[in-house]
């Protein structure tokens, strides 16, 4: 499969899946949940977890067409989540930023 854009390697699913930017639609409408700094107290880890996977979802398909959100939410782990997290944020141009920041 020709990738249609760069992206950083994450694997998944046993392959590499090649996470680019977010169009700048997606980067436009998710930029401010993106740069926020995640609340890791028990059940708004997994409210933040729950925004996340939709926006890594917008990424993942400019390669994938094919994969969904349900995909992702199967695929993605505690290791690999925060990576593709990483993967979006620095494709699209965004350092992370730490916690308390």
């Amino acid at each position: 499969m020709k990738l249609k854009y760069l992206g950083v390697p994450v694997y998944l699913n046993g392959q590499n899946f090649y996470i680019p930017s977010l169009s700048y639609v997606d980067f436009k409408a998710n930029h401010d949940f993106l740069v926020s700094a995640p609340d890791a107290d028990g059940a708004n880890l997994f409210e933040y977890f729950d925004k996340l996977v939709p926006i890594i979802g917008h990424a993942v398909r400019r390669n994938y067409p094919d994969v969904t959100d349900e995909d992702l939410s199967v695929w993605l782990d505690m290791t690999t989540l925060p990576m593709a997290a990483k993967a979006v944020q620095s494709a699209s141009g965004i350092t992370p930023v730490a916690e308390g920041e």
